[in-house]
């Protein structure tokens, strides 16, 4: 007859000895391909296998690719993204690329073959990125180093480097562990020597600790990340945010930019013209849409409009001070097909671009004064490459 008792004895971290052995011995294997591109992909895969595999509970998905914000900020490609299966879409591009929504992310782990100290760097940089894209009062997600081995240098080296990167960033900045397999983990500590793994919780005095783990490095990195995921509520994730994603236009976001011609291709307004009218806008301070409407039409539609919405602020573009439709005899006149043809250049019809999540509105006539200044073709990109 069994013993039952057995599993009492159980010795779990010898468990994750053997897995750190087994991970490792994977490793060198695949360190004997060539191509670097098919060398990630099962460097990464060790690593998403092992958690994938019972490791974290099911809510919690891995995946790989872009990280992107409601203002159209994109994050580096990032090799395990953690995110809540529950709630978050993946957009997928193709099977190598997708794309996730940040409010929707628990956090990124970066898997390096080996970690020298521009390894590091290079690493930090992506993270520091992506938390940069935040939106504010989200949740910030977590970064991790993982790398497989150490590259001519020490777990006491790297907690150097780190020390001195920390030194000249803001603490939200920081990642939350740096991992290398069978030699250590390097930890944020408080003035009490106590681990701190939140990036929330991070500030001045907080300082990195390099712990020798040896063959208890994968056993207590996984205690970590699970502890920060248990310990992590994210936040409400609208996906109509993303509906109208910005575009970067030199150094403005920017909506509602893109005109469609005769030809019927689309154009879109050109950093050139898109300055223009920030700068002189600001200069000129804001309206409310009611006193646009006045100089517009000499008057407000009766009952069309909201008092609120009339009181709304936004920018006005109109450096030639054209005259509004009821300043002209016959402004147009009406074509074989019902529409009206402007007879002089004039405030309407009109039209708004929004730039840095405010409205600038500006008569259309400006756009078509200067087509080949004012607008640039669109040109589809192609995702594939």
């Amino acid at each position: 007859m069994k013993n039952r008792n057995n599993f009492h004895n159980m010795d779990v971290k010898f468990i994750f000895q053997r897995i750190s052995q087994k991970l490792l011995e994977d490793f060198r294997i695949s360190s004997q391909i060539s191509q670097s591109v098919v060398k990630g992909d099962f460097r990464e895969g060790y690593l998403r296998d092992f958690l994938e595999s019972g490791k974290i509970p099911p809510k919690y998905g891995i995946g790989s690719g872009l990280i992107i914000n409601t203002s159209n900020e994109e994050s580096n490609q990032s090799d395990l993204i953690i995110y809540d299966r529950d709630k978050c879409p993946t957009w997928m591009f193709d099977k190598r690329v997708q794309v996730f929504p940040i409010e929707g992310i628990y956090g990124v782990i970066e898997v390096k073959s080996s970690l020298a100290k521009k390894d590091l760097l290079e690493e930090l940089a992506k993270i520091e990125k992506l938390r940069k894209m935040v939106p504010r009062g989200a949740v910030l997600p977590f970064g991790i180093i993982f790398a497989y081995q150490l590259s001519n240098n020490s777990l006491d080296s790297l907690e150097k480097n780190l020390s001195d990167y920390q030194k000249e960033k803001s603490p939200s900045l920081w990642p939350n562990l740096v991992v290398v397999l069978r030699e250590g983990i390097i930890l944020q500590l408080d003035r009490g020597l106590k681990r701190i793994l939140k990036p929330e919780d991070f500030e001045q005095s907080v300082r990195p600790a390099a712990y020798s783990f040896k063959t208890d490095t994968l056993f207590e990195f996984y205690s970590a990340l699970f502890s920060i995921l248990s310990n992590t509520h994210l936040g409400t994730l609208d996906i109509g945010n993303y509906r109208e994603l910005p575009s970067k236009v030199g150094s403005h976001l920017v909506k509602n930019h893109i005109f469609t011609k005769k030809d019927k291709k689309s154009y879109e307004l050109s950093e050139t013209f898109i300055n223009k009218i920030f700068l002189y806008c600001q200069k000129e301070g804001s309206k409310t849409l009611g006193e646009i409407f006045i100089l517009q039409s000499g008057s407000i539609p009766p009952g069309y409009f909201t008092e609120d919405y009339l009181l709304s602020k936004c920018y006005y573009y109109n450096p030639e001070n054209l005259p509004g439709i009821h300043q002209v005899n016959e402004p147009y006149k009406i074509n074989e097909q019902g529409r009206p043809v402007w007879n002089k250049r004039l405030k309407t019809p009109s039209t708004y671009v929004e730039i840095d999540n405010e409205i600038y509105m500006f008569p259309e006539v400006y756009v078509w004064d200067d087509e080949a200044n004012n607008l640039t073709e669109v040109v589809e990109k192609d995702l594939e490459s």
